[in-house]
């Protein structure tokens, strides 16, 4: 596996738990939004960090740990991912993988094996915005391939959507609307990442959502999920504050 770089113990990436967190090198989407993308998916990996360094200090620690997460870039195109999470599993950690949810193949094993106990699937955006949005030509039949087997299975999850500034009320609803009946939907805010690729330009709108937008959202959704959960949304905000432009 290319490990690019980790956070050794980590209070917020895996719910309920104390993890360790790997940020796999590489990516298979060059989402405009994304913040890891200069050190993860478009830079060369200069100095990986070895299996064995991680390994050793998850032996060391793992009565402080509860588990671990893994995500990027994206965790599912590594090659030998299955074999390093066999070595996590026999220290007994609980295993968290975010995936953009594009090789349903590598979450079925996952799940088959036993090798994965949470999976967060991202939704990126409604299907007629996905290629746009993720800048790569999107198969819609995959993400619906993996949505399906992660909602049909055993695991704890959560689908999330990141509420891009160009959403309309309509193009959240859309996209949630391909995970319904799900046990938990997370709505996170949009933050603007720190470098933005020169492609994208600056004329886009970084202006993120107010609170009162995702609590429409809420409402609306509400029947729809078990759970609906909203994420780095500041609700001390005036909610009749208008949308900045």
């Amino acid at each position: 596996m290319r490990i690019a770089g980790w956070h050794k113990c980590s209070f917020v990436d895996y719910p309920g738990k104390i993890a360790a967190t790997i940020f796999c090198s590489g990516c298979n989407m060059r989402c405009y939004f994304c913040h890891n993308r200069m050190a993860l998916v478009d830079s060369p990996l200069a100095a990986p960090i070895s299996e064995e360094q991680v390994i050793s200090f998850l032996k060391a620690k793992r009565s402080l740990l509860d588990g671990v997460v893994l995500t990027g870039g994206e965790p599912t195109i590594q090659d030998g991912l299955e074999a390093f999470l066999r070595q996590v599993r026999k220290l007994r950690l609980a295993i968290k993988i975010d995936t953009n949810g594009t090789d349903p193949f590598c979450l079925a094993s996952l799940i088959d094996h036993h090798l994965v106990d949470y999976i967060a699937l991202d939704l990126k955006g409604p299907p007629e915005k996905l290629t746009a949005i993720t800048g790569v030509d999107y198969q819609i039949e995959a993400l619906t391939n993996s949505i399906a087997l992660v909602m049909n299975s055993y695991i704890e999850q959560e689908f999330r959507i990141t509420v891009l500034p160009e959403f309309s009320l309509d193009d959240v609803l859309v996209c949630a609307k391909l995970a319904f009946g799900a046990r938990r939907l997370v709505l996170q805010q949009f933050q603007k990442p720190d470098v933005i690729p020169e492609a994208n330009g600056t004329s886009r709108n970084w202006n993120p959502h107010p609170a009162s937008f995702f609590l429409a959202l809420q409402r609306e959704l509400r029947d729809n999920f078990e759970e609906i959960i909203l994420r780095n949304v500041d609700l001390r905000e005036n909610p009749h504050k208008p949308h900045p432009t």
